[in-house]
């Protein structure tokens, strides 16, 4: 089949920007359709003045790694970088160190790619990321955006740093979690576990509708795991199931998405074509980045060969 990569990259871009679907294709026990409210328990960094450095994230990345089994690694921890027009999807702890050091930069150069490529102009911004991996009891989210720490000295280079926000979201509520203490070093106190409404919803199409766009993205575990391309997104506000007016605008401005492939592929080549029908998404109110709705989808499809 044709596609618009002729190589099998690690990251797919998406015009739309803060607000928009963030997608997450780990396995996690967290269910959004669970009875009564859910909750949700911050995790803030130990740093000063609130801002975390490039080495601040990963030794928080790493201690939840540690304690609460949040999974670091490629086809485990996925993330999604949002400018204010546009962003791009990736996995594993590697890829998102080398783009939270060069998020400004990276920005300016996906910028003029796509004003390229879509003959319109858009708008950076600041560099926000929204990182999901499953963990103990539920998702581990870590939000950041970013800001410049100019240097004091001029010899010296000005640093990006981030402002941050992040937490476990439970389904229900854990009576004892002695493992969160080592996280949130609460000295023995009570681990507050604040309530969040999570409104959850599908997008849904008329039978199977064909991808288009379509291209392979590295972002799984090994060569065993299910694969995941990269594709035009073909739902719109009005396929969403429901009235949220949030995740409905959500999925309405979100051009691309990536696709984790039911039960994989025999290889991306060989496929005819890879459809999808339905969608599932959800949206913690409590839980936004600076405002903007965190709006989570898993998007499926199917591939079907020659």
């Amino acid at each position: 089949m044709e596609y618009e990569a002729a190589r099998y990259d690690t990251r797919a871009v998406s015009l739309g920007g803060y607000g928009t679907l963030v997608p997450f294709h780990g396995t996690s026990s967290f269910d959004p359709a669970s009875p009564g409210e859910a909750r949700y328990i911050p995790l803030p960094m130990d740093v000063e003045s609130n801002i975390a450095t490039v080495d601040d994230v990963r030794d928080r990345l790493e201690e939840v790694n540690k304690h609460l089994d949040v999974g670091l690694g490629q086809g485990e921890l996925y993330y999604t970088l949002h400018y204010m027009d546009y962003g791009l999807y990736s996995s594993g702890v590697e890829r998102l160190m080398e783009d939270l050091e060069t998020g400004f930069e990276l920005g300016e150069a996906l910028k003029g790619t796509l004003e390229d490529r879509y003959e319109k102009e858009l708008e950076l911004h600041r560099p926000c990321f929204t990182i999901l991996s499953a963990g103990e009891y539920g998702i581990f989210y870590l939000m950041l955006r970013g800001a410049v720490r100019r240097a004091e000295d001029e010899s010296e280079e000005d640093e990006v740093v981030y402002y941050h926000d992040g937490g476990m979201l439970i389904d229900q509520p854990v009576t004892s979690w002695p493992n969160i203490e080592e996280v949130r070093q609460s000295d023995g106190g009570p681990i507050t576990q604040q309530a969040t409404e999570i409104v959850s919803e599908a997008a849904k199409l008329s039978g199977g509708v064909s991808l288009r766009e379509v291209t392979p993205v590295d972002q799984s575990v090994d060569v065993g795991d299910a694969d995941i391309v990269a594709a035009r997104n073909p739902y719109d506000g009005s396929s969403v199931r429901g009235n949220d007016e949030e995740i409905a605008e959500a999925v309405e401005e979100t051009s691309h998405l990536t696709f984790r492939i039911r039960g994989g592929t025999v290889g991306f080549e060989e496929e005819e074509e890879f459809t999808t029908s339905t969608m599932s998404i959800f949206r913690p109110k409590e839980v936004t980045m600076w405002g903007a709705p965190l709006v989570i989808c898993f998007p499926l499809c199917s591939a079907k060969n020659n």
